[in-house]
C-alpha cells in the first residue's frame, strides 16, 4: 500500500494502473501499456484489424475483426464494377479500419479441388497483395454463403432484407473461421 501511495504522490499514473492491473490480473495476463492501453500478452504481438473478403462476381461482401482478433462483424458490402472499382474500394477500407491483413474467401470445390471460380479469387488475392504490400491470406470458403443464409433464415429475415446482407455474413463467417483457428 505503501508503494501504492507513493506512486500516486509522485503522479505516476500509468504505474498506478500497472500496480493495479498486476496485482488484479496476475504476471502471467500481463501485457504491454501503451498510450493507457492494455495490449494483453496472450495476443503475442499488437494486433491491428483483419478484414475478410466474400468475393462473388457481383458483390464483395465486408467484415472486420476486432483490435484483440477475437470476433468478426459485417461492415459493407461492395458492388463490383471493375477491378479499378474492386481495388479502391478495398484500399479505402483497409486505411478506414487500418487492417494489417485481409482474409479472402477461397471457394474450394466439395472435394477439395481449386475450380475456375477459386482461381479467380486467387488471382485478386495476388493483385491487392500486389497492389496494397500487405498480407492475404486465403481461406476455404466452402459453404459459407450457405451458412450465412441459414442463419439469416433462422432470424426469420424477409428474402429481400436477406439478399441484402448475405454477402457480409458470409464474409464474416470466412474471418471469424480465420481468427478461431489462430486463437487454438
Amino acid at each position: 500500500m505503501k508503494k501504492l501511495a507513493m506512486m500516486i504522490a509522485a503522479g505516476k499514473f500509468l504505474d498506478f494502473i500497472f500496480f493495479i492491473l498486476y496485482y488484479e490480473l496476475g504476471v502471467e495476463s500481463l501485457g504491454l501499456i501503451i498510450c493507457g492501453c492494455l495490449i494483453p500478452r496472450s495476443v503475442g504481438k499488437i494486433l491491428l484489424k483483419i478484414i475478410g473478403l466474400d468475393v462473388g462476381s457481383k458483390k464483395i461482401g465486408v467484415a472486420v475483426s476486432d483490435d484483440m482478433g477475437w470476433t468478426a462483424q459485417g461492415v459493407s458490402t461492395i458492388i463490383r464494377k471493375n477491378l479499378d472499382s474492386d481495388m479502391y474500394e478495398i484500399e479505402r477500407l483497409v486505411n478506414e479500419y487500418m487492417a494489417t491483413e485481409i482474409v479472402i474467401g477461397l471457394p474450394k470445390n466439395m472435394d477439395g479441388t481449386i475450380g475456375k471460380q477459386a482461381e479467380g479469387v486467387l488471382a485478386l488475392a495476388e493483385t491487392i497483395k500486389e497492389y496494397l504490400n500487405i498480407p492475404v491470406t486465403a481461406w476455404d470458403e466452402r459453404l459459407s454463403t450457405r451458412a450465412a443464409n441459414r442463419a439469416l433464415l433462422e432470424a426469420d429475415l424477409s428474402r429481400r432484407k436477406r439478399k441484402k446482407v448475405v454477402d457480409k455474413m458470409a464474409a464474416v463467417f470466412i474471418l471469424q473461421g480465420y481468427l478461431d483457428s489462430k486463437t487454438r
